[in-house]
């Protein structure tokens, strides 16, 4: 084992510790729960823009919006990288 003058600053930073940035152990419940939620509502809140749901009325947007198929799927591929950014 190293001694402590010859750890890198990098090694002593707190941002590489397991309790940053919060500290888990102060939660009365297991902390994998809270990641479960949000992990659950960012992919809810993704799939209105997911192709399951959309492929199903592609005709009638296609229609409501006089865009031929081309310029339907161009626009849902820009829509869908743009919202990477979000």
């Amino acid at each position: 084992m190293q001694p402590e003058s010859s750890k890198t600053a990098a090694h002593r930073s707190r941002l590489w510790q397991p309790d940053f940035p919060v500290r888990p152990v102060r939660f009365p419940f297991f902390y994998g729960w809270v990641v479960a939620v949000f992990a659950t509502l960012g992919v809810c809140a993704s799939m209105p823009g997911q192709t399951i749901g959309v492929g199903v009325f592609k005709t009638r947007l296609m229609e409501a919006l006089e865009m031929s198929s081309m310029q339907l799927s161009v626009s849902y591929m820009l829509g869908t990288f743009l919202s990477a950014f979000f």
